[in-house]
C-alpha cells in the first residue's frame, strides 16, 4: 500500500490487512470506536459495559478476569446471536471487543491478509457495524430470510445495502487514520513540547473523551513550541477523534 492509497482508502479491512504491525491495543480500541459510532442502536447497558471494559483493558486499567466476566454477561444477555436484525450486529460487535488471546483462539484461525487473530476480529467488528447501518425494513428482511433458506440470493437487490456499508466503511477508515496516523511519516514527540500543561490536557482528553478540546491541545502545543503542521492540523481538523488518537498517544507515550 502506498502513502496515497493509505490516505484515501475507504476499506478498513484492506487497511488492517496491509498496515503491518498494529498493536493489540490499537486493534481493540478500533473495534470499540466502531461500536461507539452507533449510539442510536447501542443502547443496552450490557453492551456499553462490554465496550467500556474492553477500552480499559486495552489501556491496562483492568485485568483479564474482569473482561471475562463482562463477556459472560454479554453471552447471558443474548444467547441467540444468529438471528437477523440491526441489534444483533451490534451485539456481535460488542461481544468481539471482549475477546482476549485465549478466547480469540476459539474464534477461528487467522486467514487471508491478516497476520493475527486480533486484526481479523477487529475487521469482523467493523463489518458487523457496517451491516447494522443498513436501513432494512420488514419486507426486505422477509425476502432475505427466504432467499437465505433457499440458497438463492440472486433474487435480492443488494444495491442499497452495499451503499450503506460503503458509507460506514469510509467512516471506519477515517477512525483507523485517527488511531494510526500516517505510517509513511512516523512522528516523534519533542521533549520540549511535553510540558505539564500539554500532558495534562492530553490526559484529560483521553480519560474524559473530551475530543472537542483537540483544538485547545493544538493551541497549548503551539505555546510549548510545537510547529509540526501534521500534528497541529490533526488537532484542529474535523476528526473523527477517538480513544487512542495518534496525537494524544504520542504525547502520552502510548502505542
Amino acid at each position: 500500500m502506498t502513502e496515497a492509497e493509505w490516505l484515501t482508502c475507504s476499506d478498513p479491512g484492506v487497511m488492517l490487512g496491509r498496515r503491518g504491525n498494529i498493536s493489540e491495543r490499537k486493534l481493540i480500541l478500533f473495534a470499540c470506536a466502531c461500536c461507539r459510532r452507533q449510539r442510536r442502536l447501542f443502547n443496552s447497558e450490557t453492551w456499553k459495559r462490554a465496550v467500556e471494559t474492553a477500552e480499559r483493558f486495552a489501556d491496562g486499567l483492568c485485568a483479564e478476569p474482569e473482561l471475562r466476566g463482562v463477556r459472560a454477561a454479554v453471552e447471558a444477555a443474548n444467547p441467540d446471536f444468529w438471528s437477523h436484525g440491526k441489534k444483533t450486529y451490534i451485539e456481535f460487535a460488542a461481544y468481539f471487543t471482549t475477546l482476549t488471546d485465549e478466547a480469540a483462539a476459539q474464534f477461528g484461525e487467522s486467514s487471508g491478509p491478516f497476520d493475527d487473530i486480533h486484526a481479523q476480529l477487529a475487521d469482523c467488528v467493523a463489518g458487523h457495524i457496517a451491516c447494522a447501518t443498513y436501513p432494512m425494513n420488514a419486507r426486505e428482511r422477509e425476502l432475505i430470510d427466504k432467499a437465505t433458506q433457499s440458497g438463492d440470493l440472486r433474487t435480492i437487490d443488494f444495491s442499497h445495502f452495499e451503499e450503506a456499508v460503503a458509507l460506514e466503511s469510509a467512516a471506519q477508515s477515517d477512525i483507523l487514520r485517527d488511531l494510526l496516523g500516517n505510517p509513511f511519516r512516523p512522528m516523534r514527540a519533542d521533549l520540549v513540547w511535553l510540558v505539564p500543561a500539554v500532558r495534562s490536557l492530553a490526559g484529560s482528553i483521553r480519560n474524559d473523551r473530551a475530543f472537542e478540546r483537540m483544538p485547545d491541545l493544538a493551541n497549548v502545543l503551539g505555546q510549548a513550541g510545537c510547529h509540526d503542521t501534521d500534528i497541529l492540523a490533526h488537532c484542529r481538523g474535523s476528526g473523527p477523534h477517538v480513544r487512542g488518537c495518534w496525537v494524544v498517544d504520542l504525547l502520552l507515550d502510548n502505542a
